[in-house]
């Protein structure tokens, strides 16, 4: 019972350091920039390029109305999307996508339950022998 404890303790400060790392991880990318971004688009009227320090990749479509729907991504994996009307107005339609947290933190968890499985294996055999 006195082993548990302790390792227990350790599992969920090492949950936490994880947590805190991962969720508190800044993004290079704002809705701010990607609405500028948007009304640079509207008004140019095609492609032009993004700037490189902060957008990867972009991708433009209009739906059947009109709207222009811009979806960008970031440097580090974030997605914003933006819907505009042919006037230049921005539709409340904000999607903020951050996939690329949620996929380190299911890694992180997987990786913590190994550990915690390979240490309860070591110190059953110990006892054991």
């Amino acid at each position: 019972m006195k082993k548990r404890v302790p390792l227990a303790m350790m599992g969920l400060l090492i949950i936490f350091c994880i947590s805190s790392v991962l969720f508190n991880r800044q993004a290079n990318l704002t809705y701010g920039d990607v609405k500028e971004f948007c009304y640079e688009v509207q008004k140019a009227g095609h492609p032009i390029s993004p700037d490189p320090e902060t957008i990867r990749q972009y991708d433009v479509k209009a739906d059947r109305y009109g709207n222009l729907i811009l979806t960008v991504t970031g440097i580090k994996g974030e997605e914003v999307i933006c819907e505009m009307t042919p006037d230049c107005q921005i539709i409340d339609k904000i999607s903020e996508i951050d996939t690329l947290k949620y996929l380190y933190a299911v890694i992180a968890l997987a990786s913590l339950l190994i550990f915690i499985a390979a240490v309860k294996e070591y110190t059953k055999r110990r006892i054991g022998a």
